[in-house]
């Protein structure tokens, strides 16, 4: 999202910083700092296009240079300003509106597959009359189904028209093929993705 916001161009602009270094011991820290910067789905990619990485020792020493770090960048302007005012798109149609659809459809797709495992996790329960397993199952599946909600109205309040009762339509297949798997296997419940049912 970070990345989809800034465009890689600005990336040389950015300085990532790192604190509480109190907190663990020094070798724990710079293993950790070595996975953070030499690690794809950390900070790697914004290195490698020119971004710095550097520490906070809650000194003013430290703080002084984070400042020296950012002094003489050339001010670029962000993707999604870019986006937002050169290309005036809608905030749902810039790269991380999309990026943010994305995310909060696959969220609700794997929250869907949580409750269906806890649907059939609560009947095998009451097959076994284990009124307790069963109980503590219809609790996380009610907590599912308020997330499962949550997610939905997020996806709808960040962009309603491009939005059809559960996030992008581009995603909405994928959201129906798990309601339609447990149609096959529970037909009497009907077909209604939009529950997680």
């Amino acid at each position: 999202m970070f990345r989809k916001l800034c465009g890689d161009t600005t990336l040389q602009n950015v300085v990532i910083v790192t604190n509480m270094w109190g907190e663990v011991s020094p070798w724990v820290g710079d293993a950790r700092e070595a996975e953070l910067m030499e690690d794809d789905i950390f900070f790697k990619p914004i290195l490698d296009r020119g971004g710095q990485m550097t520490r906070h020792n809650n000194t003013i020493a430290s703080a002084e240079n984070i400042i020296r770090l950012v002094l003489d960048n050339r001010p670029l302007p962000l993707r999604i300003q870019v986006e937002l005012v050169d290309e005036r798109k809608d905030i749902s149609e810039t790269s991380a509106g999309e990026e943010l659809d994305r995310e909060l459809n696959a969220q609700i797709m794997k929250h869907q597959e949580e409750m269906y495992v806890l649907e059939e996790e609560m009947e095998q329960a009451m097959k076994e009359k284990d009124e307790e397993t069963r109980r503590e199952l219809e609790i996380e599946t009610k907590r599912m189904q308020k997330e499962i909600e949550r997610l939905k109205n997020d996806a709808e309040r960040f962009a309603p028209e491009h939005m059809d009762g559960i996030g992008s339509k581009l995603v909405q297949p994928e959201l129906e093929e798990p309601a339609r798997r447990r149609q096959k296997e529970y037909p009497h419940r009907g077909l209604d993705y939009r529950r997680g049912w």
